[in-house]
């Protein structure tokens, strides 16, 4: 029953969703609800993000997913209020089972997944990669082009591969 779901969106995808013009985030907005997504009506999704699943994708009041995110959702993506993720992100919920004793016997590796969770207030600038498990808390502002695997404190910034803390804000 998945692969029916997934197989009608990716349809959707490929013939409507990405044909819809950039000013009309609620049209978009529209499908994405239509197959699962909980999205409030004022987030912008811009028409060349790239969604795995709908219905395993939440975002809050005020935000926005930039041109060509890549959102591979097997697990649950949750973006928090008036956070912006910037063009060219991929956020990755999913990962394998590398530890089995035995790939050789079975070369199929099980999917794992784990969800991510942005919180508010944040901004994860162009190119970043977030991996499956992290949480990023409440106004943090992350590099372009790093990468994250481990979940960020609070109000900072970080930068890099692996991600460092840079810089401590002061909340407002």
């Amino acid at each position: 029953m998945d692969k029916i779901y997934r197989g009608i969106w990716w349809i959707t995808y490929f013939f409507v969703f990405r044909f819809i013009p950039n000013p009309f985030h609620k049209i978009r907005i529209f499908l994405l609800r239509l197959f699962g997504a909980s999205i409030a009506w004022n987030c912008a999704v811009y028409p060349s993000v790239s969604i795995w699943s709908p219905r395993n994708l939440t975002m809050q009041s005020g935000s926005a997913l930039g041109p060509r995110v890549i959102c591979y959702n097997p697990g649950n993506i949750s973006i928090g209020k008036n956070t912006t993720v910037s063009q060219g992100c991929h956020l990755c919920s999913g990962t394998h089972d590398v530890e089995r004793a035995s790939i050789r016997t079975n070369p199929f590796m099980k999917l794992v997944t784990k969800p991510i969770i942005i919180k508010d207030y944040c901004w994860i600038t162009a190119d970043v990669y977030i991996g499956p498990g992290v949480t990023v808390n409440d106004g943090v502002v992350v590099g372009a082009r790093s990468v994250v695997v481990k979940s960020l404190s609070s109000w900072s910034v970080y930068a890099g591969n692996p991600v460092k803390l840079r810089k401590t804000l002061i909340k407002r």
